[in-house]
């Protein structure tokens, strides 16, 4: 399945691309209702993070991404609301 069938976008700072940037995914905690989606597609899709870093808010996430840490796949409208 691909990225873009999920209603997600991902931000990567740093290398453009998801693959290239398979250091540390930035994510909410795994009860949070589309994580399941997140790691199901970085499993198929063959990317392992060095390490998975749960935060619990989108502001803290963003933060990360924009200082070129790591990675993050979340909902598109979370995107708008948040980081725009």
């Amino acid at each position: 399945m691909k990225l873009s069938q999920l209603g997600f976008f991902c931000a990567v700072v740093e290398h453009g691309t998801i693959a290239a940037a398979a250091a540390s995914l930035h994510c909410v905690p795994s009860n949070i209702h589309y994580r399941q989606q997140v790691d199901n597609w970085l499993e198929s899709s063959g990317i392992q993070p060095r390490a998975i870093l749960e935060i619990e808010s989108y502001p803290s996430i963003f933060a990360c991404i924009a200082q070129g840490i790591g990675f993050a796949c979340i909902p598109e409208s979370y995107v708008d609301r948040f980081a725009r």
